[in-house]
């Protein structure tokens, strides 16, 4: 990849702007008369089609044309998505890559995304903020993206448990016209609000003992001035100053028996500037709880939006620069008048900016503000994809299409949780000075901690056939088969040098589904459809396997846990104390003497178990204090599951009522007899394996079910339509979920536990009308209406200790609205969001996070429970997306805007149990963003100098807000304000 590439694109902008190649009068006669061959209109078409199949379709649906896409593909890849209502992409500004939320519903490909019919994602460590499941996507490439809000069998969108997002590139129709033979199409553009990266030199291979500003404070984490930059201001960046250039050209032929297209797009965009509006909301310390408030200094996960006091207003945003470089050929062979076999190839190269989000933070030097600016990461894609399609005229039985797909990736992402640079080992003598120098024996060179490396490999199968089995009858066909590799080249250095580095991830697995789908036209105003989808697959930790043959240590299967271990307090009956009195205990004396008669009181065994003797203070009960506790324990077991619920801890079941009262016999007050339960996991009763049960592999872990999918359409009238549906979606565990790592480990392992699939059931709710005849709008006016509930079982989350779990329940509920009205010189469209619940219930994390059930907590919670990723999942409470424009001058020239809304997130259930439980909700535990209300506001103008050649002007974030974006893992602001110039030929 080149440094200064399309530096002379603003000049052909401007040259085009100046110089037009033809006069008013030549732009008249083309403009309004393109006819529907022009490649331009069919796209429109194509795009149009789009549009009304969201008013049109059996259940909530998003579409995003050619043009939309285009315009609003914004300065992070995730920006692509901001025009679908609803839809966000986790840690937008930190990632270079998308990571969908469809309806709260969120990683794990959960909302799987297809590029081309491809598959590509890897989910990567966030450190203390949980993980990402990135797809990496060139905007650049991109003709149109299909959103599914929930799994679906009557689409060909691949879809999981929330849904799923097919997005499309350009193709031939997109550069050569269909009464042509050869097209070209050239892209341009130049944005604001950029400035270059400036990457340290960190030195790496260098011996980290000859740079004393290190270790000087000898100190277990690195202090590295090198990595720090002084953050520069926006200055001429307000306006074009050539540090976010891009630009795209394809050709194409069209020929009777084939056709080919190839096509290169390159962007380079430096660190972008937040906004300057509202920064003052982001510069408050936050009151966590009672007992935890953050001020403006950083601690060790700065999760809360005091984002201003580390980014400042209209200061660079460190690593947020991204280098986009990607070559496509698709070629479509017409093999006869009915069958066409379709190869494409798409290669794509990202060098982007990435940090660690737990390492944003800021530092004083010489009065000076610096950030850290890591080194860039790197993300290289490769697709290859062959469809094959068959519909003969003359047979109604088929309609088949059946594609074969593969996708090679290599990354090498700051996702380990190193530093930048750190030696490959420590020399503590050395930086201590005792010994004779530098030790020969150490390695010291400098290497870069924070990279890992990954290597994902995918080949799929698919295949769907429909037939006509009667005019009002058609079954569709489908069948599927996925393959997957996860590898990776890292080394681990020494513990004692870099502690933090997370295990590579390294595992296989495999997918087979088969689906089928009734569709049923009883009369004109019905349509029913019926089917089941049924998945079967397995998974395999090939690192595990791989440290297990070598029967390498730490890696064994633990002990069989046969219980936890709950501790807790109580006080001496009467009865106990005037026995131990009768012994010679002495209140408060403390002895050990006074240990060996509550023992033996007790009736205890001292070999096994030691007797506390402690004063009680407790800040909850601040009127006993004072009362004399001793220490006991109870079992905690599991169910026939190997989960420890409600039902089998001794505080929730009712074995031990956590709120009896007493006289203590010691003081006379009456206080709770039960004080401080908590657990040991030191503790716990456990069975030894012998040495062949600590080696032994467990294999491949299998999971298959099936599931039902109902739906109904009903028209009520020509232009009014309601529907219903319900549909059940299974998703297997991925490799992430099933192996070893930091970011989660399998606690079922200690249990002998197996995973379960999580099962969505949702249902769904609409109604839709057609407003053209009634309005007058010259080209559609719509309204639609719906109302959606989803439970996904067993689903899938992290504990408060780094274990992988499965939840009871996740439940997700919400009313979606979309409108359009378009007279041709006015149009106008609006997307609302609502949502009314998003929580997740179980009956094992409430038996965790209150052990002794001292607050009798419900056992569902909004979002999710400490330490999970699914808290992290919440989206705002409501949102508004907003399109309005007018067109002119027979419609050559088209302004417009876009307004989007977003509240903030009111999580009362979260900040009740911080109050309650302070340690459960630490800083370092996953903790989730939070977000001021926002409103941002696009503007464009559009000239159609000619039928070949456009020029586009657009303003995103007009007014220059501050704001971080909903569901980010990383506390960076978005970008400011940014001005785009862009020119589009096609010929």
């Amino acid at each position: 990849m080149y440094k200064y590439k399309l530096k002379p694109i603003t000049t052909a902008i401007i040259t085009t702007l100046f110089f037009p190649a033809t006069t008013q009068a030549e732009k008249k006669e083309h403009i309004g008369t393109i006819t529907v061959q022009d490649s331009a209109k069919t796209i429109k078409e194509r795009d149009q089609q789009g549009y009304d199949d969201q008013y049109d379709a059996k259940g909530s649906k998003i579409y995003l044309g050619k043009d939309l896409v285009e315009r609003y593909k914004g300065t992070s890849t995730a920006d692509v998505l901001n025009s679908a209502i609803g839809v966000y992409s986790g840690d937008a500004r930190n990632s270079g890559a998308l990571d969908p939320n469809v309806r709260g519903i969120q990683g794990q490909e959960r909302v799987p995304v297809t590029v081309d019919g491809t598959e590509q994602s890897l989910t990567v460590y966030r450190g203390y903020n949980g993980a990402n499941n990135r797809n990496y996507v060139d905007p650049n490439l991109i003709s149109s993206i299909d959103i599914e809000k929930s799994g679906s069998l009557v689409s060909d969108i691949k879809t999981s448990v929330g849904g799923g997002i097919a997005i499309r590139t350009i193709g031939i129709d997109d550069v050569v016209a269909p009464d042509e033979k050869f097209g070209f199409s050239l892209k341009l553009e130049t944005s604001s609000n950029s400035t270059r990266e400036r990457v340290p030199n960190f030195g790496y291979g260098s011996d980290y003992r000859d740079h004393p500003e290190i270790y000087k404070n000898n100190n277990y984490v690195f202090s590295d001035p090198v990595v720090n930059i002084t953050p520069k201001s926006r200055g001429n960046a307000q306006f074009f100053n050539f540090k976010d250039n891009g630009g795209r050209i394809a050709v194409g032929t069209r020929q009777e028996k084939f056709d080919v297209m190839a096509a290169y797009a390159y962007r380079r965009q430096g660190n972008y500037f937040a906004g300057k509006k509202g920064a003052h909301r982001y510069q408050e310390a936050i009151q966590l709880n009672e007992q935890q408030t953050v001020q403006q200094q950083l601690g060790p996960d700065p999760y809360l939006p005091f984002a201003a006091k580390i980014y400042a207003p209209g200061k660079e945003v460190t690593n947020t620069s991204n280098e986009l470089e990607s070559y496509l050929i698709k070629t479509n062979l017409y093999l006869t008048e009915n069958q066409t076999l379709h190869l494409s190839f798409r290669r794509s190269e990202s060098t982007y900016g990435e940090i660690m989000p737990s390492r944003i933070g800021f530092k004083e030097i010489e009065g000076k503000q610096v950030l850290p600016q890591w080194p860039l990461a790197h993300f290289t894609v490769n697709a290859y994809n062959a469809e094959y399609a068959w519909k003969p005229d003359d047979n109604p039985l088929i309609d088949l299409n059946a594609n074969i797909w593969m996708t090679h990736s290599v990354g090498d992402t700051n996702t380990s949780g190193g530093y930048p640079r750190e030696p490959k080992e420590r020399d503590w003598g050395f930086e201590y000075g005792y010994g004779n120098g530098k030790d020969p024996n150490i390695d010291g060179s400098l290497i870069n901690t924070a990279a890992t490396n990954s290597e994902n490999d995918r080949i799929g199968f698919n295949l769907r056939n429909t037939m006509a089995l009667t005019p009002d009858l058609d079954l569709t066909l489908r069948g599927s088969m996925l393959k997957e590799k996860l590898d990776s080249n890292d080394v681990p250095p020494s513990q004692s040098a870099s502690p933090f580095i997370a295990l590579p991830r390294k595992g296989h697995r495999q997918e087979t589904t088969i689906a089928f789908n009734f569709n049923y036209r009883p009369t004109t105003w019905l349509e029913l459809d019926a089917g089941a989808k049924y998945i079967d697959g397995w998974t395999e930790d090939d690192y595990l396997k791989e440290q297990m043959r070598k029967r390498t240590n730490g890696f064994q299967n633990p002990d069989e846990r046969l219980a936890r271990r709950i501790n807790y307090n109580r006080i001496l009956t009467q009865e106990e104390y005037d026995k131990a009195v009768a012994k010679g205990y002495q209140p408060f004396g403390g002895s050990y003497r006074n240990k060996q008669i509550l023992t033996e009181v007790l009736g205890l065994d001292d070999v096994d178990y030691h007797v506390y003797i402690t004063e009680r203070k407790d800040p909850q009960r601040p009127n006993e204090n004072g009362v004399l506790d001793v220490s006991f324990r109870t079992d905690w077991k599991s169910d026939k599951d190997g989960r420890y619920t409600t039902k089998t801890n001794p505080f929730h079941n009712g074995t031990i009522d956590p709120q009896a009262r007493a006289i203590d016999p010691v003081t006379g007050k009456e206080v709770f007899v039960y004080n401080k339960a908590y657990e040991h996991p030191a503790s716990e009763l456990k069975r030894k394996l012998t040495e062949e049960e600590k080696w032994q592999f467990p294999g491949k872990q299998k999971s298959h079910g099936w599931a039902p999918a109902f739906g109904a359409n009903i028209w009520l009238s020509d232009n009014d339509r309601v529907y219903a549906r319900y549909i059940e979606t299974i998703r297997l565990p991925s490799i992430f979920e099933n192996s070893i790592g930091f970011a989660g480990s399998s606690e079922a392992r200690k249990e002998k536990m197996v995973f379960k699939p999580e099962r969505a059931k949702t249902m769904e709710f609409g109604y839709s009308r057609n407003l053209q005849s009634l309005l007058g709008a010259e080209r559609h006016a719509d309204i639609k209406i719906g109302y959606y509930h989803t439970v996904i079982e067993n689903a899938f989350d992290r504990d408060g200790r780094l274990n992988f779990i499965q939840v009871k329940e996740h439940k997700t509920a919400g009313i979606e609205a979309l409108a359009r009205y378009d007279n041709g010189g006015v149009f106008m469209d609006i997307g609302i969001d609502y949502r009314l619940k998003n929580e997740v219930c179980d009956d094992s994390e409430p038996a965790k996070v209150d052990i002794g059930n001292q607050y009798n907590i419900s056992q569902c919670t909004t979002a999710g429970f400490p330490g999970g990723f699914l808290r992290t999942q919440l989206q705002p409470k409501y949102a508004i997306n907003s399109n309005l424009g007018m067109r002119f001058m027979d419609e050559s020239l088209e302004v417009g805007t876009r307004l989007r809304y977003t509240s903030s997130v009111q999580n009362k259930d979260e900040k009740k149990m911080m109050q309650r439980y302070p340690g459960s909700y630490s800083m370092a535990n996953n903790s989730p963003m939070h977000w001021t209300p926002t409103l941002t506001a696009d503007a464009y103008a559009r000239y159609q100098i000619d039928k070949n050649i456009n020029v586009e002007f657009l303003v995103t974030n007009l007014t220059d807000r501050y704001y971080i974006d909903p569901l980010t893992r990383s506390m960076m602001p978005a970008p400011g304000r940014t001005l785009r110039l862009g020119l589009n030929a096609q010929f």
